[in-house]
């Protein structure tokens, strides 16, 4: 008993008269030592251990990528496809609203072809630097929005035409747009086309008389004096 009490109390004062630096590097040796002997004793089992969590990781990254591929590949139906464009043409008309230019820029095709008037602007450059003036005051000259859209079967172009209103609400045109998918769930405007409404009454034709209400028709059978 005097002689271990003896080395605890040597162990002890060597400690206390260690630095805080010496004594913290003196644990982490131990610690590496430690480390080291439960992988000299259990070789196998630690490589098992890794082996095991990094199959279990690549089997579920491998079932996430099925799952994402899988639901990539189910195709949308008809109905789906409308909704789709239809949406896509709502935030197009949005960009008007918002007063976005770069937006409505964001929606067009490469080769993009707009019909204004007897002028027709092609590629995505010319047509967004002839709509930039619709976009430099603070009030939107018109708006639009969809009320007919058709797909076609194989989900590559689109139909979208609907009715375009001026500041006050008043129906000004109609719009027909084609749209192209040009790459998943992304539909850009490849041809658009314009045709002005008449909103208005029809006036009356001076030279045309107006039959009388109260002026009755002979009858063609009744034999007359």
């Amino acid at each position: 008993m005097d002689h271990l009490y003896s080395g605890f109390a040597n162990h002890a004062s060597m400690v206390a008269n260690e630095s805080p630096e010496s004594l913290l590097l003196n644990i982490r040796v131990s610690e590496c030592f430690e480390t080291a002997g439960m992988f000299a004793l259990f070789p196998l089992g630690g490589l098992a251990m890794r082996f095991r969590n990094g199959l279990m990781n690549a089997v579920v990254a491998l079932g996430l990528a099925m799952f994402a591929l899988a639901a990539a590949a189910a195709p949308m139906s008809n109905a789906e496809l409308k909704k789709q464009v239809a949406d896509t043409e709502r935030a197009f008309a949005a960009s008007m609203k918002a007063r976005d230019h770069a937006a409505f820029v964001s929606f067009l095709s490469d080769e993009t072809i707009f019909f204004n008037g007897k002028q027709v602007l092609r590629g995505k450059t010319a047509v967004g630097k002839a709509w930039k003036r619709f976009y430099e005051e603070p009030q939107a000259p018109f708006a639009w929005e969809p009320d007919e859209v058709e797909v076609l079967d194989s989900g590559s172009l689109a139909h979208s035409s609907g009715p375009v209103y001026d500041p006050s609400g008043k129906l000004i045109a109609r719009y027909n747009s084609i749209w192209r998918l040009e790459a998943p769930n992304t539909w850009r405007i490849i041809v658009d086309k314009g045709a002005e409404v008449c909103n208005c009454k029809k006036e009356a034709d001076p030279d045309k008389k107006e039959p009388d209400p109260d002026k009755k028709e002979p009858d063609p059978d009744k034999k007359q004096p």
